[in-house]
């Protein structure tokens, strides 16, 4: 007897912290089933309840009060060491943790400091390096330019064609997932030499098909940026691997998902390209948006090469539309390697989807021909 009601208190201590634990943990459970099985969570019923909706509360003040005391110590040697793991086996970029740490180390110390680009947005490119032709049109891009609407009426752009022009002082912004993590030290060590900064909010696992707040809500984050800081006049982003799933109505969030493909899906993903691009218009910064590149599984590449037809198509006209697949391919399909000045290089990752360190400095080189730096103190 003693025994049965030994395990029987076991049992109910268990299933009472297994409770507490998801009570506490609601929103992420939900986060995470509606980005594996692309549709609402069963918890969502319980919403209504005002004492189910207080574990939720209970949570975030606990988060908050765990960052504001800076007790984020053990989560960032956790975090460290599990990335290391996968750079290890080759999930993400070589170095990425050690760069993590320097940035961290950097912004604790007071000397991070945030990209700035005075760019003017541009239309669509197609790979025609803009260095080349700034030559003729500095003094016009750099004077006064003549005004246009906007195709969406929510901001205003300079006059089309003319070149991204950064000076020193100004910074840049950058965000994307794991493709634009891999990719920002090489951009960011190239503007830090021209006097400019760098503001790279990337991270890995995020898109725009599932905003986050609490990671990353992409469109609110280029708002946020721009709105706070006025030196922001590029922005440069990279997304598109974490996104082909079907999505929540935001119309309707407790309605049936939006599929992936369909054109209600499409809608919705360009109203929050939409969204970046009119935040950049109406603090007058530039906006380089890169297209996604071919990919190794014959259907990951297929949404991805729609998706990247998606993007392009929402771009088009407000931004600098730099498409990468044929950049890392001569073949006009995925390949690990490509020529480069006659030699066989290697520019993927072992997953097939990013990019090897040589890969990186090729996109990162793309990128530098869209923008013209010009030399000398901003006035």
């Amino acid at each position: 007897m003693d025994n049965r009601a030994a395990n029987l208190k076991l049992c109910a201590t268990l299933g009472l912290t297994a409770l507490i634990c998801v009570w506490l943990g609601q929103n992420s459970i939900k986060s995470y089933w509606q980005e594996h099985y692309y549709r609402q969570c069963p918890l969502e019923q319980f919403d209504e309840n005002p004492l189910w909706r207080a574990g939720a509360a209970v949570q975030q003040a606990v988060a908050q009060l765990w960052t504001d005391n800076s007790f984020t110590g053990l989560y960032d040697f956790c975090e460290d060491q599990y990335d290391t793991l996968r750079e290890q086996r080759g999930d993400i970029p070589a170095g990425s943790v050690e760069r993590r740490i320097r940035e961290r180390k950097a912004e604790q110390a007071g000397a991070a400091s945030p990209i700035a680009l005075s760019g003017t947005p541009e239309v669509q490119q197609t790979g025609v390096p803009l260095a080349a032709a700034a030559n003729s049109t500095l003094v016009a891009a750099t004077s006064p330019q003549p005004e246009q609407a906007s195709p969406s009426g929510l901001g205003r752009v300079l006059a089309a064609g003319a070149p991204l022009i950064l000076r020193a002082g100004d910074a840049v912004f950058f965000g994307g997932d794991s493709m634009m993590e891999g990719l920002v030290p090489h951009l960011s060590h190239w503007l830090h030499t021209k006097g400019i900064a760098s503001v790279n909010k990337s991270r890995r696992s995020t898109g725009l098909a599932y905003p986050n707040p609490k990671v990353r809500d992409w469109p609110l984050e280029v708002e946020n940026a721009l709105k706070n800081d006025p030196k922001i006049k590029l922005v440069i982003m990279f997304l598109g691997p974490n996104d082909p799933w079907d999505m929540p109505n935001p119309a309707a969030p407790k309605g049936k998902f939006l599929r992936f493909r369909s054109e209600e899906w499409a809608k919705v993903y360009s109203e929050r390209i939409g969204r970046i691009l009119a935040a950049a218009e109406s603090h007058r910064a530039g906006v380089i948006w890169l297209g996604l590149p071919y990919m190794r599984k014959p259907k990951f590449n297929q949404q991805m090469m729609y998706l990247d037809e998606v993007i392009g198509n929402a771009t088009r006209s407000r931004a600098c539309y730099l498409p990468t697949k044929n950049l890392l391919s001569s073949t006009g399909e995925y390949s690990d390697t490509m020529k480069v000045n006659g030699k066989n290089v290697t520019v993927r990752a072992k997953d097939g989807v990013h990019f090897s360190p040589q890969g990186q400095r090729i996109l990162s080189k793309a990128v530098q021909e869209q923008i013209h730096i010009v030399p000398g103190n901003k006035e």
